[in-house]
């Protein structure tokens, strides 16, 4: 099948450029096509048109490339540090600025002066990343990314008074002279000089330069890996902050450069290059490049400047050109994401990071000192907003007003953008529509009061949902660049009354009042304020409505993990959308409330900058809280009030951006984050006073705080377990002493003291959440510890960081994802030889490691992201190998991978330890700590309980039997049930596969699978990583297309149906990650697993919060409190779900399944990353839920003991196909499996050569 856009028959490396020039000629077509028959000449009395001249194209290629350099900038950023720069033009403007004022006022030679812009360029991108950026380093990217705007409005001041600084002026002069002014010739009637071709020439110099730093050097390609996971690139050697801040000094240079060689072509207005407007053409040049592509870029940014250039020529009007972006944006992001490839959607998405606060616990709820104290608080704000006009003088009722509208617009971006995840810099724009329409109403058409509002807020819901609909396709930051640009359109069409002056109220006319239902007079000040409280009364009643109805969970739950939404049959298209209409609604309400406050409704009140002054608020306020809302409207209005009171002046909006800053770096929550905090504090207070242990609020109660973390430091010594090794061995290579580490709050490592000899194999085993990994990241310098120190070979390293850890010859291998997606396997294996230093030394490591993974010589063009997840582990372990380390940290050898895998890593890591490598394991699995490591050391809830040798660990029965089993005693496990159907009696089919094929990049991920599910039978999918098992799950749950087939659920055909329907209609899923819905509880997780059942799905009913909501929220409730019950999850209930461990998630995840109630479920390892402890008892609990729900189970797993145990049923899978079908026992048997799979004689996969017990067969 052939990809539309996939230019069959080129070279791959030609596809992009080509489609790039194909997309700039239709854009030039189009151009002409529109503009071309503004301008006519007349033959008789028939109009020809003339065309755009072909000087007006030749100018706008020339000042388009000015907008490329912008672009390469934005590029550059936003792929080392994830974010979009809103001060990237304000980073180069501001030493450009100085060099073109040292030309002309202070008459310094032109070399000289650029010389001073790129040297200052430089010096200011380094200066903002190391001062301001790195300490945004670990912050959510949304946080980053508003942070830009904060600067950006530092930069703007400085550049507007950089002429006043340099030469006392107050405006920049008309003309730069340079040295190229004496070319001079003319084009279409154009005049051209040597500027012109002193742009072309550098800018194209800038593209080749840097697309080919980016493609082919080692830093580059560094910057690149950075970008994708920060923490990994460090492990590997990778000077990640070093990268980071070159990467911002090379964007100022772009964009010094561009408004320096700008300048004496079109003029200089300080504070104009630094506008939203300007930023736009360099953001849509971006966009078009995919954020990627520089030569892309370039021709985009060409193109732009042709329809710039063109729009003025057939229209006259300078803004006419920005607000053609919105199209040119939205079609590049259309038509470029059916074109993007796994490893590029392996990312996150920008708000899943952000974190809800969590709920009054259920313990503390109906407490009479909570109780009151809440309705106490809600009281105190209540009065303090009705008393406002009393207090602060009702001559400033207004200034309230503007409060209490901006709060209301603050609650809409809440709910789009804090709840719902959408990024949305154009709410301000929902707001212009609304007043637009309300003042139109009431000045031309003479209409009622609440008529105009109502009428508002639909008009603002259409055009929401407008927007909305490419965020079914677009999403995070490229969806914000769409809202920014949809915020210009209004501002330049829909508010311009040149355009809309039948919608739009006369400029010398008033948009008066109202005295509602002819009795009540709410003209006045203050009275109109009573009016706005109660748009914002009734606007937070909604959202909180949504909040505790299932549209809340559903928002939120679509926000944090789209595909698991999907398979419990939450519709991501109706969420979003509806979030983007209810918030779209209360915007535009607020905006014609904003009208009729006015009086007015003038185009500059609902500007550009407006709208990302709202978003900046809200997020410093707590972008998903609505308390957040309201903090940040007093803030940003209260600013503006209080700042020129206080003689601020032209300062204010330096003192608004460097308080934002400020802010983001100490409260990244926000205001409401402080609250919240100060809430908790109290709750602990009542709940150690009441005696009551509730297990919510003791989780993040912070180190410092904790009764346990002072009775560790006070008792450290004691807790030291003396080492089993002899007192004349081996000088200890590492040595970890009295360490606490801890998570934000959450102190997870108490007094843990450990040490490794040189040349030995330590294996570090535990629970999960006992802190084995989090000990490993704080060896490896990615966690500081609070206390203790770590010495590495004499030298002590605490807090010395990941890059130092890494040339002293420590390498880890992470658990889980340790790749970089969008990097070919090539370019990881360049990067893994960064600390080898020749180039022959690393080509050398690099045959090494291919001879030893051939499986990875066949994939070395391919991304990273495309492959398998056991083909992944192996490129990471390739990595690891390369870098020739001391001492070789590996963080669960065993997880997810085949048994045949397992043992080739085994024997690589006992040939690496024989080369004298000293290896850390650490692992679930005792039998492989017992057949490599020589010593262990046993953790559980951050402390050491036990070191010593793997044998007389085995024999400590009080830590054995709490996390793991002995050998064989899975053997013994029961039986999986036999099926409900009479014996001889085939069970009816409840899922059918048919030829299933799907292939990725010219392999055959699944080639031609046939597969029958009967009703209550338990289907084991076994295979070699890479054999098409979790592809084949994710055809049939609908996450991929097949290229060919079908598949019938209950007997209908379902091949085309969305993951959503399919849930709904019965079909369950379960992911290997068990990561669920981080930001929701525990009982909102087991909520959203009952929304296949729920019989209201209307959002709006859940904002309008009508009886039928709450009816239904409360069987919910009932439901959900038996299921903690029944699953024994009482304690985790009021947690958030990214505080457990994965054993308990696990717990979670099938809860969420009897919640769902599905008649097939697909598992895909659920045994993945828990201790075998809770292996042995996740048997029984599978065929618990069988029992339960009557459903059937395909079940993919590595674990042989717990998959022949549980499962009736047994298939195979090789390179895609199916190759043994049959019994457990046949299956294991299989002569095909047993050469493809577990590549040695038959083995029940725990090493002892004994078969569990055969299942009960039908």
């Amino acid at each position: 099948m052939t990809v539309p856009g996939r230019l069959p028959g080129v070279p791959a490396v030609l596809r992009r450029p080509l489609r790039a020039v194909a997309g700039a000629a239709a854009l030039v077509a189009a151009d002409e096509l529109i503009f071309g028959r503004a301008r006519t000449t007349h033959l008789g009395f028939v109009p020809v048109p003339t065309g755009i001249p072909l000087g007006i194209i030749a100018n706008g290629m020339v000042i388009g490339t000015l907008y490329a350099l912008v672009a390469l900038g934005l590029i550059l950023v936003y792929r080392a540090d994830r974010l979009i720069s809103f001060a990237q033009v304000g980073l180069g403007a501001v030493p450009a600025v100085l060099a073109l004022l040292l030309v002309t006022d202070r008459h310094v030679d032109y070399w000289i002066a650029a010389a001073v812009m790129l040297v200052g360029a430089g010096v200011n991108g380094a200066l903002v990343e190391v001062v301001v950026m790195r300490r945004f380093r670990k912050s959510p990217r949304l946080v980053a990314t508003v942070a830009t705007i904060g600067l950006a409005q530092v930069l703007a001041v400085i550049e507007i008074a950089m002429p006043t600084l340099v030469s006392g002026r107050t405006l920049a002069p008309p003309e730069f002279p340079t040295p190229f002014r004496h070319l001079r010739f003319e084009l279409g009637g154009v005049i051209f000089d040597g500027d012109h071709i002193a742009i072309l020439v550098v800018a194209v110099a800038m593209v080749a330069g840097l697309a080919g730093f980016l493609r082919l050097s080692r830093y580059g390609i560094a910057v690149r890996a950075a970008a994708e996971n920060a923490d990994r690139a460090a492990l590997l050697g990778i000077p990640v902050r070093r990268l980071s801040t070159l990467v911002w000094m090379v964007a100022a240079v772009c964009s010094a450069i561009a408004v320096f060689m700008r300048a004496p072509v079109t003029g200089l207005s300080p504070g104009a290059s630094v506008s939203p407007v300007v930023l736009l053409y360099g953001l849509a040049a971006a966009v078009v490049a995919g954020m990627e592509s520089m030569p892309v870029a370039l021709l985009a940014g060409m193109g732009i400047g042709v329809i710039d250039q063109s729009a003025f020529f057939g229209t006259s009007r300078p803004d006419l050109s920005a607000a053609l972006m919105l199209p040119i944006i939205l079609g590049a992001l259309l038509l470029r994401r059916g074109t993007v490839s796994r490893g590029v959607e392996s990312g996150v998405a920008t708000v899943r990071s952000l974190r809800e606060f969590r709920p009054i616990p259920l313990e503390l709820r109906t407490l009479p000192e909570v109780r009151w104290g809440r309705i106490g608080v809600r009281v105190a704000v209540a009065a303090l907003l009705l008393a406002l006009p009393l207090i602060i003088g009702g001559n400033r009722a207004n200034f309230a007003s503007l409060v209490v509208i901006f709060a209301i617009v603050g609650v809409s971006v809440v709910i789009l953008s804090g709840w719902a995840g959408q990024v949305s810099l154009g709410q301000f724009a929902f707001c212009g529509i609304g007043a637009a329409v309300a003042g139109g109403l009431a000045v031309n058409h003479h209409q009622d009061f609440f008529v105009t509002l109502l009428a508002a807020g639909l008009a603002g819901a259409v055009a929401a949902l407008l927007i909305g609909l490419p965020a079914l396709r677009v999403q995070g930051l490229f969806l914000a660049v769409v809202t920014l640009a949809f915020a210009v359109t209004v501002q330049d069409l829909v508010l311009d009354r040149q355009y809309t002056s039948w919608l739009l109220p006369g400029l010398d006319v008033t948009v008066g009042r109202p005295i509602l239902y002819g009795a009540v007079d709410v003209r006045g000040d203050t009275a109109f304020y009573y009016v706005c409280l109660g748009g914002l009364a009734l606007a937070w009643l909604c959202a909180r409505s949504l909040r505790a109805s299932h549209s809340g969970r559903s928002f939120i739950a679509v926000r944090d993990n789209l595909p698991a939404a999907q398979a419990v049959g939450t519709s991501a298209t109706r969420a979003r959308l509806a979030a983007f209409a209810i918030s779209g609604f209360i915007a535009a309400v607020a905006g014609a409330l904003l009208a009729y406050q006015q009086q007015a409704v003038d185009r500059p009140t609902f500007g550009v900058l407006t709208s990302l002054e709202v978003f900046v608020f809200v997020v410093v306020g707590g972008l998903t809280s609505l308390p957040g809302a309201l903090l940040g409207a007093v803030y940003y209005e209260g600013l503006r009030y209080v700042g020129p009171a206080i003689g601020l002046g032209d300062l204010q909006v330096l003192a608004s951006g460097v308080g934002v800053l400020l802010l983001l770096l100490v409260a990244p929550g926000g205001l409401a984050s402080m609250v919240y905090g100060l809430r908790d504090r109290l709750l602990r207070a009542v709940a150690r006073r009441r005696g009551l242990m509730v297990p919510s609020l003791v989780a993040d109660g912070g180190h410092g705080h904790g009764v346990r973390a002072q009775r560790h430091r006070r008792h450290r010594r004691a807790h030291r377990i003396a080492t089993a090794a002899p007192a004349d061995g081996p000088a200890p290579l590492l040595v970890c002493d009295g360490l606490d580490v801890a998570y934000d709050s959450v102190q997870v490592l108490f007094g843990v003291s450990a040490e490794v000899r040189e040349g030995e194999v330590v294996a570090l085993l535990g629970t999960n959440g006992a802190g084995k990994s989090t000990l490993l990241r704080a060896v490896c310098g990615l966690m500081d510890p609070l206390a203790g120190r770590i010495v590495f070979d004499g030298r002590e390293i605490t807090g010395d960081g990941a890059s130092v850890a890494a040339r002293l010859g420590i390498a880890m291998v992470p658990g889980g994802r340790g790749i970089f997606p969008t990097l070919s396997v090539s370019d990881h294996l360049r990067l893994a030889a960064w600390l080898l230093g020749d180039r022959v030394r690393g080509e050398g490591a690099r045959t090494r490691v291919l001879d030893h993974f051939p499986r990875l010589r066949e994939r070395i063009g391919q991304r990273a992201g495309d492959l398998s997840g056991g083909e992944q582990q192996m490129l990471a372990l390739a990595m690891a190998f390369m870098a020739e380390p001391r001492l070789l940290i590996v963080d669960e050898l065993s997880l997810g991978l085949a048994p045949v895998v397992v043992a080739q890593l085994l024997e690589q890591v006992r040939e690496f330890h024989r080369q004298g490598t000293t290896v850390v394991l650490v692992e679930q699995s005792l039998e492989v700590a017992m057949e490599l490591a020589s010593r262990t050391y046993f953790m559980e809830k951050g402390e050491v309980r036990f070191e010593g040798t793997p044998d007389s660990l085995s024999h400590r029965e009080d830590l054995v039997r709490s996390v793991f089993l002995s050998r064989g005693s899975r053997a013994g496990a029961p039986a999986a049930a036999a099926a409900a159907a009479p014996a001889g009696e085939e069970p009816a089919t409840v899922l059918s596969v048919r030829a299933l094929r799907r292939s990725f990049g010219g392999i055959h991920a699944v080639d031609g699978v046939d597969l029958r599910l009967g009703a209550g039978e338990i289907l084991g999918l076994i295979g070699p990583n890479g054999s098409g098992k979790t592809t084949l799950c994710d055809l049939v749950s609908g996450f991929l297309e097949p290229d060919e087939g079908g598949i019938q659920l209950d007997g209908i055909e379902v091949g085309r149906w969305s993951p959503e329907r399919r849930a709904r209609s019965g079909l369950g899923r379960s992911f290997q990650d068990a990561r669920i819905f981080p930001s929701l509880t525990v009982a909102e997780n087991l909520a959203q697993g009952l929304e296949r059942h729920l019989p209201v799905h209307d959002h709006i009913s859940s904002a309008l919060g009508l009886p039928a909501v709450w009816e239904q929220e409360d069987e919910v409730g009932w439901t959900v409190a038996d299921l903690v019950e029944v699953m024994g999850l009482g304690a985790y209930r009021d947690k958030f779900v990214r505080e457990l461990s994965t054993g308990t998630r696990r717990v979670v995840d099938l809860a969420m399944i009897l919640a769902h109630n599905p008649s097939v479920v697909l598992l895909d390892e659920p045994s993945s990353g828990i201790a075998q402890r809770e292996t042995e008892e996740l048997g029984p609990l599978l065929r618990r839920v069988r029992a339960e729900t009557g459903c059937a189970m395909l079940v993919i797993a590595h674990d042989m003991p717990l998959i022949s145990a549980v499962c009736d049923r047994l298939m195979a899978l090789d390179l895609g196909r199916v190759i043994a079908d049959g019994t457990p026992d046949a299956v294991l048997s299989d002569p095909k499996v047993v050469a493809a799979y577990l590549g040695g004689a038959p083995t029940n996969g725990n090493g002892n050569g004994h078969r569990p017990a055969e299942p009960a067969r039908r």
